[in-house]
């Protein structure tokens, strides 16, 4: 039997529950690599309202796996999806 996989449709902003799920973290491990300056900070869209970009976050795991934004192998899994 084949097993069924659902693909999520992230919004370009996530809070802090999505960015750290987005990124395999728990929110408090976000917390304090942003508090470290070791992870992307989030965009205040108001006094109480932050999220992350996606774009951000994608760059940062790019750079913590090693890769350049333009790796044939991001690209090829982009032109896949």
């Amino acid at each position: 039997m084949a097993t069924s996989v659902v693909i999520q449709a992230w919004p370009r902003g996530l809070s802090a529950e999505r960015a750290a799920a987005y990124v395999g973290l728990s929110e408090q491990t976000l917390a304090a690599l942003v508090a470290k300056g070791d992870a992307p900070n989030p965009v205040w869209l108001s006094p109480g309202r932050k999220v992350w970009l996606r774009e951000d976050l994608d760059a940062w795991l790019d750079r913590k796996a090693g890769r350049s934004q333009n790796d044939e192998g991001a690209a090829a899994w982009m032109k896949a999806l």
